[in-house]
């Protein structure tokens, strides 16, 4: 991908993503790179982005297993993908689970409550019209999830966006939770939640879809990939925004999150 990019700026690029890869890969934040007024557009961006997923597969023998997603405004995509290595699948089970860890110089954990649209059949970029039916119909399960937050930037308010978009916009990876069915809930728009570290009073949240509609990024997704040339596979995991913004929780204790007569999903966390 990299080598699609301006000749004129191709060292520029090269360092960028081998950067991003190494602070992934270590758990290192640093400065901005200030990226060049060439680059700061988001078509640039998402060759930067593809170019950064590319090479961590390479280095890591990893492979994109889902992407997070927000509609879209005039200014700002929000599309990023999700590594396999970095997706804690705890859907199957019964029994405590080991601590999961995530990369902090805090003390905490920073999450994401969402939710999780499984695919149980590909959507082939070759395939054409692909309706809101299409797409609902190769989805195989609905999972309570957390996103995982973690930049690779020491400063991200001094970063510009298209920057953030080419590290994967904050994300460190993906719990996914039980199984839920939301077919009598409508847009899931609005989702109560209840937030409890250890022995603490349950915190309650008034939760509010980013979008209003926990299905609107997924359609819009499917079909902006397509426009790339980049296909749903069976088994991709794909989130579409936070009920309740970014929450930190501390380490070392047990997390609950109940979601609103859905479910509820218990995790750990530790120091990577």
């Amino acid at each position: 991908m990299a080598a699609n990019l301006e000749p004129v700026i191709k060292s520029t690029t090269d360092a960028l993503i081998k950067t991003l890869v190494e602070r992934r890969t270590l758990g290192l934040k640093g400065p901005s790179f200030k990226l060049p007024s060439l680059l700061c557009n988001l078509t640039s961006a998402f060759k930067l982005q593809s170019a950064m997923s590319a090479t961590w597969c390479q280095t890591h023998q990893d492979s994109v297993a889902g992407w997070k997603c927000l509609l879209p405004s005039a200014e700002k995509q929000v599309v990023a993908p999700i590594f396999a290595s970095e997706v804690y699948d705890l859907s199957s089970l019964n029994l405590d689970v080991p601590p999961i860890a995530v990369w902090t110089n805090t003390g905490t954990a920073r999450i994401e409550p969402e939710l999780v649209f499984v695919f149980n059949k590909p959507l082939l970029a070759a395939q054409s019209n692909i309706s809101n039916d299409d797409i609902d119909a190769a989805i195989g399960s609905v999972h309570l999830g957390l996103e995982l937050i973690g930049g690779r930037f020491e400063l991200p308010a001094e970063c510009s966006f298209y920057e953030l978009f080419a590290d994967g916009l904050f994300n460190q990876g993906l719990v996914i939770g039980p199984a839920i069915d939301i077919s009598q809930q409508g847009p899931v728009s609005e989702l109560t939640i209840a937030l409890q570290c250890g022995e603490q009073p349950p915190q309650i949240i008034s939760g509010q879809h980013q979008n209003n509609n926990a299905k609107a990024p997924l359609y819009w997704l499917v079909n902006f990939l397509h426009q790339k040339g980049i296909s749903i596979q069976s088994g991709d995991s794909i989130i579409t925004g936070s009920y309740a913004g970014v929450l930190d929780v501390p380490l070392g204790e047990k997390i609950s999150i109940s979601y609103q007569g859905l479910g509820a999903l218990t995790v750990t966390f530790c120091q990577k």
